[in-house]
């Protein structure tokens, strides 16, 4: 498990411990003795390898305002949406390889798992360990970004932007080579559809498209025999309290999609959860309302045996 706590003030440093980030923060603050460099230099290349995985990096993250210790606000505050991305040093593409689109609030931290086994990260991996002159592929780690963006009312902050060497590992899962494009004449579209009714009777048998509403309690999300797709969409209302929203396991096969979105009324303190196969299952994301009306997209994939953490959450209104 990684452990960061950033420090206020300086976006491409962090520590591994609360103690560290102190010294470390008052050292930032006279960096030219030797005394302070050497803090500087020791602490801050302590942060550990990333190695791709099917199960992700699970991540402990928190940040002080001070050498005293205290804790940044949006650390504990649950009304602020806290977000992690792996990719480039340009801060709009921090998302580009990997990403987790909502940590928790535990104690003084927040905490999460960084999702390892995208596309997009498999590919960078790939391309950046070949060296041409030597013809062949490296097992060197590659230097990606940590991005660490906290929002709260439609305002997105970047706290963190940390240098990270990640590791190619071994994943469980292998990509599939794309099929040759075929298209559908005319001829044969007429011949499957009688109708346009008929045709727009086996589109939503195709993508499950469905609508919930929830104003308390539970909600589950289900496939019926031969969808690849869930298009849903769940509309809160009534007061601030936790809904769970579940992504049953019933007729989910791999590579499955689910693309669904939260529609909140204008009231703070609402907390969807979304969790894999039950109540009990892995908690994939959690998205809580600031008192602003608005809808939340969320993308998800289906793994071998359970639903993956989305590969992409944002605000749409």
């Amino acid at each position: 498990m990684a452990t960061l706590y950033l420090v206020k003030g300086y976006l491409d440093q962090a520590a591994t411990s609360l103690a560290d980030a102190q010294a470390l923060l008052t050292a930032l603050a006279n960096p030219s003795t030797a005394a302070n460099s050497a803090i500087i230099d020791r602490i801050g290349g302590k942060l550990e390898d990333l190695v791709q995985s099917d199960s992700g990096e699970p991540l402990t993250i928190s940040s002080i305002d001070d050498a005293a210790g205290t804790i940044s606000s949006w650390v504990t505050d649950a009304s602020y949406t806290v977000a992690v991305g792996l990719g480039d040093a340009e801060p709009a593409t921090g998302y580009t390889y990997a990403s987790t689109p909502a940590l928790s609030v535990s104690g003084s931290t927040r905490t999460g798992t960084l999702a390892l086994n995208s596309t997009g990260l498999r590919d960078a991996l790939a391309n950046r360990a070949y060296t041409p002159t030597a013809g062949h592929r490296s097992a060197s780690p590659v230097q990606l970004w940590l991005h660490i963006r906290v929002a709260l009312a439609g305002v997105t902050e970047t706290v963190g932007l940390l240098r990270v060497r990640v590791r190619a590992g071994v994943l469980s899962s292998t990509p599939v080579d794309l099929a040759a494009d075929t298209y559908m004449t005319t001829a044969a579209a007429e011949a499957a559809f009688t109708s346009a009714a008929e045709l727009a009777a086996g589109l939503a048998a195709l993508s499950g498209a469905s609508t919930a509403s929830n104003s308390t309690g539970d909600t589950t999300l289900t496939l019926t025999s031969g969808q690849k797709l869930l298009a849903a969409v769940v509309t809160f209302t009534g007061s601030a309290g936790t809904r769970r929203i579940v992504l049953a396991d019933t007729y989910a096969t791999a590579g499955t999609l689910a693309a669904i979105n939260f529609v909140f009324p204008a009231t703070s303190g609402i907390v969807a959860q979304l969790y894999t196969g039950s109540t009990g299952g892995t908690l994939l994301a959690s998205v809580t309302s600031d008192g602003t009306a608005g809808t939340v997209g969320i993308t998800c994939a289906r793994g071998a045996s359970a639903w993956n953490e989305p590969t992409a959450a944002a605000w749409l209104s």
